[in-house]
């Protein structure tokens, strides 16, 4: 991971079966020993290298939209995104290179 004051930038690997993030906003949560906290105005890009699979979003009455997502796709989740997973249905890893911006505060627990 590349981390600025104002991005960061890395390239992700998601074995099939796995969500590099489960359900999610871009709030606040805790995970492996760290509380992350994105600023409210918090941008992300997700540039799709290879493999395949489902971007996944929850619409305002809960129910779960995705489209199919591959090589050379682009997601961009803006500020105040729904919750949202990107979920590697597929055969392969995906490989993809993913920028923020401004970039969450990470505080170890």
């Amino acid at each position: 991971i590349l981390a600025t004051e104002k991005l960061f930038f890395n390239v992700d690997e998601v074995s099939p079966g796995y969500s590099p993030h489960h359900w999610h906003r871009h709030t606040k949560y805790t995970t492996e020993g760290y509380e992350v906290e994105y600023p409210a105005d918090f941008e992300e890009i997700y540039f799709i290298l290879s493999g395949r699979g489902v971007i996944q979003w929850k619409t305002a009455s809960n129910e779960i939209s995705e489209q199919a997502v591959g090589p050379g796709d682009t997601i961009h989740m803006p500020p105040d995104v729904v919750e949202h997973q990107l979920l590697n249905n597929g055969s392969e890893p995906i490989r993809m290179a993913v920028v923020g911006v401004p970039p969450p505060k990470r505080t170890p627990i």
